[in-house]
């Protein structure tokens, strides 16, 4: 599987659980343990009531409950302190750095305007300072309860990426944190992040930056190192890693990035990829993008790394400009995942989506049953033509949420399909917990999940090895368990 390799090096490196910040974080001795137990199924009434401009309560970084090492925990799940109850979540974006890492992060938007985040912190990608807490094993950075993003207001819509994290606020403009070592944040950081046991000290930064020379922005798509926008006008402006030409520039001349395994094409200045206009969908992969149009007769065209098909053209031929799909198809809207090798897009009719097709890597299963590389949009089986279905995409994982059923596909190694096990599923499966009816959206992020639900609290599930799970444990948990 080709990567940046950025996020390829620091991937293998957390999982050998030798990762620290350039400060030195305290061990606290959580145990990582499994908990199958039934939790909270939920409760949503369908709406989600706005707190009105009242202040978000902070639940900090400190541990809520801690299982002795070797233990195996039974206890029921723990929800957050009570006076965190009282924000309600609005949107959700999960990531990990690299699927199978363990190593992934969740942010949520809040009715008031602020977002709080939680899990994996080696870059500052939570919000929080790197060197403010740890998990075991290997002391990684973490932040295990949900911690409000200091430095940020009025906040209309998030995105997340490997380790950066971007927000758009209400006069249209955009704020990111997190890692920076492609320049992926659109902004210069004096802030360091160093992994232990070595000398190489990439840029981050833990409080959001303003994006230079972006406004007017409607929409955000991350990869694992780079960061696009739509803007009103309906064009799109990318920046960050262009390493597996990603950003669609073609041959323009940009700045270069180092990192302990190469040296890279980047820049921090919104770019529009070669020859696009009209654009009315946007999606980000791991190494590639993609866009819809209205342009001509209309097209959806991807760009970037393509070793698994991710950009549905017919070829494994990396592109480094917008390349039509095979057969000139047409989605909106798009789905992608920050480190995922494959898209997914809507077929509408009377304006309405009526079916869901995916391309791209499929060695999880994530799309078809096969596990064969699939090379063309290929409808998914489970789903009906005629229930409005919403697709989200983790790195090897995909949930679908339609009008009368929700379904999840994919990787299950660490119970991040919410089953209640750790047996991929032959075609399909679905959480367990709560019913299609009281969902709203679902947050994969690769080994763990995590879902918004119609009264505005928030379940997670899967690996919780750097606070994943936001519930102040490292206890991983095959079932959905309530947040806050």
């Amino acid at each position: 599987m080709t990567i940046h390799s950025h996020a390829r090096w620091l991937g293998v490196v957390a999982m050998a659980g030798l990762l620290a910040c350039s400060s030195t974080t305290n061990d606290n001795g959580d145990a990582t343990t499994q908990d199958s137990s039934p939790t909270d199924s939920g409760t949503g009434d369908g709406t989600v009531q706005d707190s009105g401009g009242a202040d978000v309560a902070d639940s900090g970084g400190g541990d809520s409950t801690t299982d002795s090492p070797g233990e195996t925990s039974t206890d029921a799940p723990t929800d957050t302190p009570s006076d965190a109850k009282t924000a309600k979540a609005v949107e959700l974006a999960a990531t990990e750095t690299f699927p199978g890492t363990n190593t992934g992060f969740t942010c949520a938007r809040m009715s008031d305007g602020t977002v709080k985040c939680w899990g994996f912190d080696e870059m500052g990608q939570t919000g929080d300072d790197p060197a403010a807490g740890s998990c075991d094993p290997g002391a990684i950075p973490c932040t295990k309860t949900p911690k409000t993003v200091a430095g940020l207001s009025n906040v209309t819509k998030i995105a997340v990426g490997g380790e950066h994290a971007c927000a758009i606020l209400s006069d249209k403009t955009v704020m990111c944190w997190g890692a920076n070592g492609s320049k992926q944040l659109g902004a210069t950081s004096g802030e360091t992040c160093i992994p232990a046991g070595a000398s190489f000290a990439y840029p981050c930064s833990h409080t959001p930056l303003v994006v230079s020379g972006l406004s007017n922005v409607t929409d955000l798509a991350l990869g694992a190192d780079h960061s696009c926008a739509l803007l009103g006008d309906n064009t799109m402006k990318c920046w960050g890693s262009n390493e597996t030409k990603q950003l669609g520039v073609g041959a323009a001349t940009l700045d270069s990035c180092t990192d302990p395994t190469s040296t890279h094409d980047c820049t921090s200045t919104p770019t529009t990829p070669v020859g696009l206009t009209d654009v009315i969908s946007i999606a980000a992969g791991s190494g590639h993008t993609c866009a819809t149009t209205t342009a001509g007769s209309g097209a959806t065209k991807c760009w970037g790394s393509n070793f698994a098909s991710q950009l549905g053209d017919g070829t494994t031929t990396d592109r480094d400009v917008p390349t039509d799909m095979a057969g000139g198809g047409s989605f909106n809207p798009l789905f992608s995942g920050p480190t995922s090798s494959f898209t997914c897009g809507g077929q509408a009719g009377a304006g309405t989506v009526l079916d869901i097709e995916c391309w791209g890597d499929n060695s999880d299963k994530q799309i078809a049953a096969s596990g064969a590389t699939v090379t063309s949009p290929t409808s998914l089986s489970y789903i009906s033509a005629d229930k409005t279905p919403t697709a989200f995409l983790g790195g090897t994982t995909t949930f679908v949420l339609e009008a009368d059923a929700m379904f999840a596909a994919g990787r299950n190694d660490v119970g991040q399909l919410g089953d209640g096990t750790t047996s991929a599923p032959a075609d399909h499966t679905a959480p367990t917990g709560f019913t299609f009816d009281k969902v709203q959206q679902f947050a994969p992020g690769g080994d763990h999940t995590c879902a918004l639900m119609n009264d505005g609290s928030v379940m997670c599930w899967g690996s919780n090895v750097a606070g994943e799970l936001g519930d102040g444990t490292v206890t991983d948990s095959h079932v959905p368990k309530t947040i806050f």
